[in-house]
């Protein structure tokens, strides 16, 4: 496997994530009455399951490929979170019989705040785990040159990407990670973020 320290450490901090994502869900939901870890586990993975689905099969950067706005951005997260919330509510009220106002209560403090600090606080441990242990440090350099190669192939400066142009050439395991991270953790970030750039 290429890069196998550095994928190992992306692998075990999104998990970290995840499971620390799911304590502060279970003390949100435990409250009722007839709800335990197991239920509350459930709720919690088709939530993730659905959320991977749908950002695989979302026809966004389509969009974005012709209509490069700050408003298309911000109509493209719009339908995206509507999308993501009705998944969150069918399954909490299938399981938890809440309605839709409690059920977008803990949707936004979970997608739009939990997950993304969850995300930004991993990102920051990535980062101090490549500065202090050297094998990690040593692959996240090859890995960074060999981006950087591919950005001055294409007469990128920095890492803003044109969405034309195609992704740099990521090992197969990070990709997967960094897809899984987007779907579940981080995508509110990064859709302000691409909304900020633009505008």
């Amino acid at each position: 496997m290429q890069y196998p320290y550095l994928t190992f450490l992306e692998i075990i901090t999104f998990i970290l994530a995840l499971s620390v994502g799911l304590v502060i869900f279970y003390f949100l939901a435990k409250r009722r009455q007839g709800n335990n870890f197991l239920i509350i586990f459930k709720v919690f993975t088709l939530y993730i399951l659905g959320s991977i689905f749908i950002y695989l099969i979302y026809p966004s950067r389509l969009l974005i490929r012709f209509f490069d706005s700050s408003l298309v951005r911000l109509l493209d997260f719009l339908i995206y979170s509507i999308i993501l919330f009705f998944i969150f509510y069918f399954t909490t009220r299938k399981i938890f019989l809440v309605n839709w106002k409690k059920s977008l209560i803990c949707f936004l403090l979970m997608a739009m705040v939990i997950f993304p600090l969850l995300s930004s606080l991993r990102t920051g441990v990535v980062i101090q785990a490549t500065r202090i242990i050297p094998i990690v440090a040593e692959e996240r350099m090859k890995l960074d040159a060999e981006i950087m190669a591919y950005f001055e192939e294409y007469g990128i400066s920095g890492f803003l990407l044109h969405p034309l142009v195609p992704l740099p050439p990521l090992p197969l395991a990070l990709k997967i990670i960094g897809g899984l991270e987007r779907a579940i953790l981080s995508w509110p970030r990064d859709y302000f973020y691409e909304i900020a750039v633009t505008i």
